[in-house]
């Protein structure tokens, strides 16, 4: 195999590791807002179920919020797992572009945040997910209980 083509298969190669690296971010935050918009129809279900309850007592009332509660909780932890995984799927990226060319690579590098940063990670992208979910707790809680 000569240099030439040799240097055609891997330049195939990265663009194909690339390409599935960037489909697995766009699926993984898809499922972050999955996640988030089915805890909160959980949640809002919880909030019909009570009007059902025509009068529904003490008991039932706390079961009610303890099950948004739950809801949120494991929302906030797919949450965590799946943000977890956007950061593997990056370093793969970034580790994809270290064989770009010196041009590509830094003109990408200049326009991608830290993603590994606690500040990027957490409290620009999970924590308003969580506060999200954790304030539709507060809403049934307060539903429930006035």
């Amino acid at each position: 195999m000569s240099e030439q083509e040799n240097s055609d298969r891997e330049a195939a190669e990265f663009r194909l590791l690339y390409q599935t690296t960037a489909d697995d971010i766009k699926y993984v935050r898809r499922q972050q807002w999955a996640i988030t918009c089915y805890a909160l129809l959980l949640i809002a279900a919880i909030v019909g179920f009570h009007d059902i309850l025509f009068h529904p007592g003490l008991v039932e009332k706390s079961i009610l919020v303890f099950l948004a509660f739950v809801i949120a909780i494991a929302g906030t932890l797919y949450l965590i797992a799946l943000q977890k995984m956007l950061s593997k799927y990056r370093g793969k990226l970034m580790k994809i572009t270290d064989h770009f060319s010196g041009v590509a690579r830094e003109t990408l590098l200049e326009s991608l945040p830290d993603y590994n940063s606690f500040r990027c990670y957490f409290l620009t992208i999970v924590l308003p997910f969580i506060l999200v979910m954790f304030i539709a707790v507060c809403f049934v809680a307060w539903f429930a209980y006035r």
